[in-house]
């Protein structure tokens, strides 16, 4: 979905109603992600993402609560999709998304927005703006 404005609300909240990962569930997840791929993702700062590299370029990004990931194309060298939603993009820097942020506080407490209306507009970001808002 090129350069249309995607509603990610709904999509955090019905993942979020399926359940959050465990934290033994995703630290297997992540140590079968990394034989294949480079992550980045600072636990000890707090980060709720981790980001996935292939051949040091970014393709994914994978929340760390929400059994929920955003992957280009390179997604067929990995089946994410058995265990999380997978919402497939073409860019991590197109400013195609929006979401209800209050929406997002009441029904999906384990998406914390951080960030203000003039750092990052919920109405419209990409989804590294959104990495940034609620890392």
């Amino acid at each position: 979905m090129r350069g249309e404005l995607m509603d990610i609300t709904e999509m955090f909240i019905n993942t979020y109603a399926d359940g959050i990962w465990k934290d033994s569930e995703l630290q297997g997840f992540i140590l079968e992600i990394e034989k294949r791929f480079t992550i980045e993702y600072d636990k000890s700062a707090g980060e709720e993402w981790i980001r996935l590299y292939y051949n040091s370029r970014l393709f994914g990004m994978l929340h760390t609560k929400i059994k929920i990931a955003f992957c280009t194309a390179i997604i067929s060298k990995i089946d994410l999709s058995n265990s999380i939603s997978v919402i497939k993009v073409f860019s991590f820097n197109d400013a195609v998304y929006s979401i209800d942020i209050n929406a997002i506080s009441d029904k999906c407490p384990a998406l914390h927005w951080h960030a203000v209306k003039e750092a990052v507009d919920p109405c419209h970001f990409s989804l590294m703006e959104l990495y940034y808002a609620t890392v």
